[in-house]
């Protein structure tokens, strides 16, 4: 689809509306958020609370065990575990985590994506509101599965 710049009627770039063009696009758009602000809300945190692991080795979570294991790992190992009568690898601590993790970001920013993709003019307030809910889903989601402690 070649767009040109050309100014319609109310003043909007014809460039603008076609970033809204099709679901499938606002999905991919989604994904590519979910996993840029997913990453950044938690690896800042994690860096001004003194951590000093290099970027690649965090976003590997490198050398996890399931003795350590945060709630993501322990979901997909329940998951695996539970679904396939397997038991998993202390090795394996660090893909079921990873896995569980770009996947959660990556769904919630597609979902938004397309929310995002529907409304005519997005706001501040749409984007704060989805956020929140994304935040509270992980805070109820979890400690019904006795992975994390209630609020």
């Amino acid at each position: 689809m070649v767009e040109t710049m050309e100014r319609n009627r109310d003043g909007n770039d014809a460039h603008r509306r076609a970033r809204r063009s099709t679901p499938l696009g606002a999905l991919v758009r989604g994904f590519a958020g979910g996993v840029a602000c997913f990453d950044t809300v938690q690896f800042l945190p994690y860096r001004l609370g003194g951590g000093d692991a290099r970027a690649v080795d965090w976003e590997l979570s490198r050398g996890l065990t399931w003795a350590d294991a945060p709630a993501p790992a322990q979901v997909g190992r329940r998951d695996v575990e539970g679904n396939f009568r397997i038991e998993l690898p202390d090795r394996r601590a660090s893909l079921a985590y990873n896995l569980v993790h770009w996947g959660y970001g990556i769904a919630w920013g597609g979902l938004f994506g397309l929310v995002a993709g529907s409304i005519a003019k997005l706001r501040l307030r749409h984007g704060l509101v989805f956020g929140t809910l994304v935040w509270l889903t992980g805070y109820v989601i979890l400690p019904l599965a006795k992975l994390y402690r209630p609020l």
